[in-house]
């Protein structure tokens, strides 16, 4: 996100709030949902860990991991879809204009595509802690990092060299990209390292 508004920095006026906004109603429910879930697993996680528990591991995982889908996706689909109402109904008043709105509309639907995965790392990180592993979630930051940037170089720059309408939301869309790349790491290792099997 720093990254982001760094280079939303250098956009047409704007960028950088239509950003923030878009990212502001994201946060809600990763942080009413995402983040509370993650806490509240980590302890059994970690005790599942020091009994040498591997199954009741993965079932605590697997909780997490339902209760992701069973919020996460239908708050992906209403902020997909109600994205432009919202920011409406939350921010279009004084200083904030219409073209305000249709921006903030843009990023808000691509920071919502990535919300399911943000919303997961936060459930499958804990799965390394618990187990007093901080190296490997680190490591799989840097390349979600390393994508973003990569993405951002392959499309947003060329959005901007050629004007096209929009290129924060593709800043946007490479978070989210990158975000289901961290959970695709943090999944596979987990059940590479045979504490985690999705129940069926």
């Amino acid at each position: 996100l720093l990254l982001n508004t760094i280079i939303a920095s250098f956009m047409v006026t704007g960028s950088v709030s239509w950003l923030y906004y878009s990212d502001r109603l994201v946060e809600l429910p990763l942080g009413v949902i995402g983040v509370a879930l993650g806490t509240v697993i980590l302890p059994s996680l970690s005790r599942s860990a020091a009994r040498g528990s591997p199954e009741e591991f993965s079932q605590t995982l697997d909780w997490g991991l339902r209760w992701v889908m069973l919020i996460g996706i239908p708050a992906t689909v209403g902020l997909m879809t109600l994205s432009g109402p919202v920011l409406a109904t939350l921010f279009y008043h004084g200083e904030f204009t219409r073209h305000d709105l249709e921006m903030s509309t843009y990023s808000l639907i691509t920071y919502s595509f990535g919300l399911l995965s943000f919303m997961q790392v936060k459930v499958l990180a804990p799965g390394f802690y618990a187990r007093q592993d901080t190296r490997t979630p680190m490591r799989f930051a840097l390349v979600s990092i390393a994508v973003n940037m990569g993405f951002n170089l392959i499309v947003v720059v060329p959005m901007v060299v050629y004007g096209l309408t929009a290129p924060h939301a593709a800043l946007a869309l490479a978070t989210s990209v990158a975000g289901y790349v961290n959970v695709w790491q943090l999944h596979h290792a987990l059940r590479r390292e045979g504490v985690y099997r999705p129940a069926p």
